[in-house]
Order: C-alpha cells, then structure tokens, then sequence
C-alpha cells in the first residue's frame, strides 16, 4: 500500500516539525490541536491528517518523557508550568483557528476584534441565562450583524468598548453597562 520510503519521509517531515515546533506545549495544547485540525476546512485532508500525526507524536513523546520522568526545563517551561494566563495565551496562540482568524481579521484592527468577542460574550451570557445552554453559532451571528447594522446599538457599544480598551477599567462594570445599553434599546425597541 505505501512504500517504506514513503513512511519514512512523513516521519522524518514529522520529526523535523518536532525539533522546529515543539515549544513547550502541553498535553492540554496536543489535544486542542488535535481536536483544532479535525475540525478545520481550511486544510487538505492530507495536511489535517499530517498536523495530526505531528501532534501525536509530540503527545506520546510527552507521556515519554513524563514517564522515564527525564525532564529539562527551561525558565519559559517553568513559566509555563507555574502561569496559566501564559499556558492559555501560548495554547491560543498555537491553535490553526485562531492563527487563521489573525491572519484574516485581525492584521488592520484589534478593537473591531474586541468589541465582536465582547458582544458574542455578552450574547452567550444572556442566552444561556434564559435558555441554559450556549448560543449556537447561527443565533449568534443573526444577532451580531443585527446589533453591528443597528446603529443606535452599534456606536455607543463601540464607544463603551473602544473606551475600555483604551482607558482600562473594571470588566465587571464594561460588562453591566453592555448590558445596560442593550436592555435600554430592547425597550426602546417594544415601546415602538
């Protein structure tokens, strides 16, 4: 079916994708990467099925290591090991969904992003308060262009976010007054 040479070259592709890429993931990072490139659409099947053996590779060559319990750290493995935020920015950092979302959205304007993931937080928050589950990304997006084509949601969302950005403050106040900027033209929108 395959030729030896054959195996032997993804392995050597995937061995040298180790030494260049392997930083200092975590068996957590091998599996969202794993669970990342099964889901994608944005790579061939042969590229998934090759960033999926990378993966399994690195994760067995983990479990190895933990094993025989012959561990090198460096002092960015041992900020990884002790700092979550930084786990989770390098774990982020790393998946090929948000490397592609960068890419695309996010090289002219950060807080266009920003403001997206607030509201699509804000609207996850409010639909599982009333429904009990996630939003589910059809209702999502409905209501994200909804609120971004509204313009009497639209800027003042914008100012409130794009101020928080700016000037800083607390996330618990950025996100009463979302809500409150949504509630208020909610009722404005029955009143009519």
């Amino acid at each position: 079916m395959f030729s030896q040479q054959d195996i032997e070259k993804v392995q050597t592709d995937c061995k040298q994708n180790i030494i260049t890429g392997a930083q200092a993931y975590t068996l957590e990072d091998i599996l969202t990467n794993i669970k990342s490139n099964i889901e994608t659409n944005t790579h061939s099947l042969l590229e998934k099925l090759k960033n999926i053996q990378l993966y399994s590779t690195i994760g067995i060559l983990i479990i190895q290591s933990q094993s025989t319990e012959i561990v090198v750290r460096t002092p960015g493995q041992k900020v990884l090991q002790d700092n979550q935020f930084f786990r989770d920015l390098v774990r982020l950092m790393n998946t090929e969904a948000f490397i592609t979302f960068k890419k695309r959205h996010m090289r002219q304007d950060l807080h266009s992003s920003l403001i997206y993931f607030e509201l699509y937080d804000m609207i996850n928050q409010v639909y599982k308060e009333n429904i009990g589950e996630d939003v589910p990304g059809e209702i999502a997006v409905q209501l994200l262009q909804s609120i971004m084509r509204t313009s009497n949601l639209r800027r003042p969302l914008i100012r409130l976010i794009h101020n928080y950005v700016k000037k800083g403050g607390s996330y618990k106040g950025l996100k009463k007054k979302l809500t409150l900027i949504m509630k208020d033209n909610a009722l404005k929108l029955e009143n009519k």
